[in-house]
């Protein structure tokens, strides 16, 4: 049977914060339990001392004895207080042949541990190992539910007198998000002979190896793709930090964290310099080895950021998800201030693009209770419709306080969505919340699917024929990018919803359909370096380029291949005007 020999508890207070390092010295701080197997021929034990607890035989075979101990010590040649596993003084050959205990310490923390498990972790280690013997160290990441999903694993042979440090690579591919850090370490002793020896291992200095650590002097804390003046109430901007201003891209007016848009965003600073000396005047910028993100505007300024204190970067930094990456996509960036000639980093700074994404909708065009219409589920004139949309949170990173609105972005004519319009159980928005339960929304987890909105949307559709057309679900939520215990990030996309597929497509409003209809051709690759090819039914006559200030360059083309020439990487807009005077646009990114 299995009995406890010790066991101990001690509250620390430890962050385990993904992408960071946690170092911890006192390992004598985590909780600690070792047991045996105890032989049946054994007497209860007897405790003799903290620490240690001891088994008699009583078969008059000698005063054999075998005792184990975890504890914090401190071994010469350690940092600190050192864990030690030790068993030792056992004799007598009733031992031998009825089997000697395993002798198994643990350690493990149960504070949170969110993210994902590092790529290796160090150890001090000092081993006596009696011949034959072995001793071990095993970490294992574990989830809610203590599944394994990733461990390390080292052993021990003979006897080493000297402190080493070594680095155990973290293996296995069970995917999930950690929550526990479970340690376990064992030394055993020889059953050669009639006297057992026992063995010792000291362990100090244990620590997580994650590929980006932070600078701790000066570090981001935050970022913002929204101001207090541009994101709005409804929005829920009293529980977010968020700067006096930011100026999106002309192009992606709203911000969205979408693929294949200009993004833009501030960051925020924390200033706690061992010197304890202000930022007076830094420089920042964002650097990044990801083929998939193109800085746009990778520089700004960091002023007057006192000792302890935080402070939002002077304007955006913009940057740009090629069209080639999923539809849920973790951009990485690395973010450097520059001051006096000191560089601090905070690498591998995550944005979430698209993290929110249609998992289905319905269409509800009966007469009850909003919707007026055939039910035959088909968008028809002066009919209206109610529409429901399911969302899945495709990201690695949990949402609070998910919203969306229901938008007519292309501003089509005859599509009216209502906002504060009475219907028949209330009064209808064009806005809801998501996974509201209990009488508050809940957060929406990574990976979550299929959640739903407490109200659904309602729309009239007065065109005079079935067209195809396009509105959209922009949905916002917060994240903690950087920590369970540091503010969350606002951060917005959106998802097109496409209806009457296969139709004509529906004129916008104030403009004609002739020249808006961009989905009659694909183009790729996007983002472009020497060419753009052309997919679709086009008979191109002239095309040019338009950068974000306005200005054009006209490119040679050969059939549905477009020649780019020198320029400088950015966001462009491609105009092609075919010959029957069509003019159709797309955007492109030029990378080279």
């Amino acid at each position: 049977m299995k009995k406890s020999l010790l066991v101990l508890a001690l509250s620390s207070s430890v962050s385990f914060i993904a992408q960071q390092q946690l170092n911890n010295g006192n390992l004598e701080s985590w909780t600690q339990e070792s047991y045996g197997e105890e032989p049946s021929q054994w007497l209860d034990p007897i405790n003799v001392g903290f620490g240690t607890l001891n088994y008699v035989v009583g078969f008059g075979e000698g005063d054999p004895l075998t005792s184990t101990k975890i504890s914090g010590v401190q071994a010469q040649g350690g940092s600190g207080n050192s864990i030690l596993l030790e068993t030792k003084n056992a004799v007598g050959n009733t031992l031998i042949s009825n089997g000697f205990p395993k002798i198994y310490g643990y350690l493990w923390r149960l504070e949170p541990f969110t993210g994902s498990a590092p790529i290796s972790v160090s150890v001090d280690v000092k081993s006596q190992i009696q011949n034959g013997d072995t001793a071990y160290v095993k970490v294992e990441f574990r989830d809610a539910n203590d599944n394994v999903l990733k461990y390390a694993y080292q052993e021990w042979y003979g006897n080493i007198n000297t402190w080493q440090n070594v680095t155990l690579p973290v293996l296995g591919n069970v995917p999930g998000t950690s929550t526990k850090i479970f340690v376990e370490c064992q030394s055993s002793y020889s059953t050669n002979g009639t006297e057992v020896v026992g063995s010792k291992l000291y362990l100090d200095n244990f620590s997580l190896n994650y590929p980006c650590q932070t600078n701790e002097e000066v570090f981001l804390s935050n970022m913002a793709f929204f101001s207090l003046s541009n994101a709005t109430s409804q929005m829920g901007v009293s529980n977010y930090d968020l700067p006096n201003s930011l100026t999106p891209n002309t192009n992606n007016p709203r911000n969205f964290l979408d693929i294949g848009k200009p993004i833009r965003f501030k960051i925020k600073c924390t200033n706690q310099k061992q010197n304890g000396q202000s930022i007076v005047s830094g420089q920042c910028r964002i650097s990044t080895d990801d083929p998939n993100i193109i800085l746009i505007d990778s520089l700004s300024g960091l002023n007057n950021v006192g000792w302890n204190n935080e402070g939002w970067s002077t304007d955006e930094f913009e940057i740009y998800v090629s069209n080639s990456v999923t539809n849920s996509y973790t951009a990485y960036v690395d973010f450097i201030v520059v001051e006096n000639g000191i560089e601090y980093i905070t690498p591998c700074v995550p944005i979430p693009v698209k993290p929110f994404s249609i998992a289905s909708y319905t269409i509800d065009d009966d007469n009850n209770p909003d919707s007026q219409g055939d039910g035959d589920q088909i968008v028809e004139p002066n009919e209206t419709i109610e529409m429901l949309p399911l969302i899945n949170n495709t990201s690695e990173f949990d949402a609070s306080l998910v919203k969306g609105y229901f938008l007519n972005l292309d501003n089509y004519s005859g599509i009216n969505i209502w906002n504060n319009t009475q219907g028949a159980s209330g009064t209808v928005y064009n806005y809801s919340v998501w996974n509201y339960a209990f009488g508050q929304p809940q957060p929406i987890l990574a990976g979550a699917t299929n959640a739903s909105p407490q109200f659904d949307f309602v729309f009239d559709y007065n065109l005079n024929a079935v067209y195809a057309f396009d509105l959209y679900l922009a949905t916002h939520g917060g994240v903690f990018l950087f920590g369970n215990n540091i503010d969350k990030t606002l951060i917005r996309t959106s998802n097109k919803i496409s209806f009457n597929v296969g139709n004509p497509q529906a004129p916008l409003s104030g403009s004609s359909t002739q020249n808006v209809n961009a989905n009659q051709f694909e183009l790729y690759p996007n983002p472009a370096q020497n060419e753009i090819n052309i997919i679709g039914e086009v008979s191109i006559d002239n095309s040019y380029l338009s950068s974000l200030d306005g200005k054009r360059v006209y490119l040679e083309n050969s059939g549905n291949k477009i020649l780019i020439p020198n320029l400088t990487n950015g966001i462009y807009t491609l105009c092609i005007e075919t010959n029957n005077g069509e003019t159709l646009v797309k955007k492109v990114a030029i990378y080279k």
